[in-house]
Order: structure tokens, then sequence, then C-alpha cells
């Protein structure tokens, strides 16, 4: 599933088997003729008739899993992960200390962790394999945007990040103070927003609305 697709990739999400433009990007490939890749991330059930369809563009549906081997090493390293967190647990000095290891041990196989593991393994991979130079995502505050700004970081590759939602001052998941993390560049709905970007020093902020 890994394609050589092209210099910009964008990374979106499919809700269902029928809808016939991108959610988040409709009209930017038609603005930049077809020279961009699309990987995208299922969130419907049944894709399969799209799946054919797109085949035709340049477009990757993300499998929801790995290969065997892969999906075995996760488990393991997560297994390992767990070991590590329980002999944090005997060592803790009080209750919070022990509540905090617990609620880390019950999310080291939530499918939302999971999920995110398979993600950052496949994205490594297909930036190997495809070497883009520009990627497109939205930024919204989700930990797969996080995972996907990494990667880009590691093969020196430009992000564009797209504000597609309102966002909050107090929104740690998007403003907390990691700055070798943020974008390259951000486009905001309005200039309403760009007071919020006041510390993103490495980041150009592009006003792309009116709101």
């Amino acid at each position: 599933n890994y394609q050589k697709l092209s210099d910009c990739l964008f990374i979106t999400h499919s809700i269902n088997d029928f809808e016939e433009k991108d959610l988040y990007f409709p009209s930017w490939d038609q603005e930049l003729k077809n020279e961009f890749g699309l990987l995208s991330k299922n969130l419907c059930f049944d894709y399969s008739k799209k799946v054919f369809k797109d085949l035709k563009r340049k477009k990757i549906y993300i499998p929801k899993y790995l290969n065997p081997v892969a999906e075995i090493k996760i488990f393991l390293s997560q297994l390992h992960l767990i070991l590590l967190i329980i002999i944090k647990l005997f060592q803790a000095k009080d209750t919070q200390e022990v509540s905090i290891y617990l609620k880390m041990i019950s999310e080291v196989f939530s499918s939302s962790v999971i999920n995110n593991i398979r993600f950052y393994k496949y994205l490594y991979k297909q930036f190997t394999f495809s070497k883009p130079k520009y990627l497109f995502i939205t930024f919204e505050g989700h930990a797969w945007e996080t995972l996907a700004l990494i990667v880009a970081k590691r093969f020196s590759v430009s992000v564009f990040a797209y504000q597609h939602s309102a966002i909050f001052s107090d929104q740690h998941s998007i403003f907390r103070n990691l700055p070798e993390l943020h974008p390259d560049v951000i486009c905001i709905p309005g200039s309403g927003y760009k007071h919020f970007y006041k510390n993103f020093s490495r980041s150009k902020i592009a006003v792309t609305g009116s709101v």
C-alpha cells in the first residue's frame, strides 16, 4: 500500500463511502491540477467500492491494520511498556502516583493508542518510500496531527497545517510549548484567530478566510 504519490502530500478523512468531494480539501486537487497525493484516514466501515474508484487517482487509504509482523511487534512493545509501568507502580510514593500509573496501564492497549501507533508506523514507511517535500494536514489538536508533524520533521518536510475548526486559548493539545513541533505554515480561517498564535514564532501564519 506504499506508493510514490507526489511532492505534495495531504492527509484527510473518509467519513462515508459516498462522498464526492473531500471533506477537508474539496477543491485543492483541482487547483493543484492533480499534482498531489492524498492519504485518507478511514472513518467509515465499508469503503471497498470507493477504494477501487480512487485507485485511478493519487489517493491511498491508510490501512486500519498493519501486516501481521508489525501488529505482533506493536503488541509486544506495548506489553513491555505495561511491565515497565507496573515496576513504577510498585515504587509509587502515594495514592496519587498509584492512580496515575493505573490510568496509564488502562490506556496502553486502548484503541486510540494502538491506532495512533499504527498510523505513525504507516506514515513513516510511506515517507520513506514516497519522499514528499510538502505535507498538508488539519490543525485541530488531534494526536495523529502531532505524530504527522514528528514524522515530517524527521524527513525535513515542510508542513502546512489548516485550522479547520474553532479553537480555544486553553486548548493544550495545540498550544503546548513544543516549538520544534509547530507547523511551518498555519492557515487560519480569518484574522480573528491570529492572536491565538502569537507564541508560534517558528510558524508563518497565513489568513485564508474572513472569519
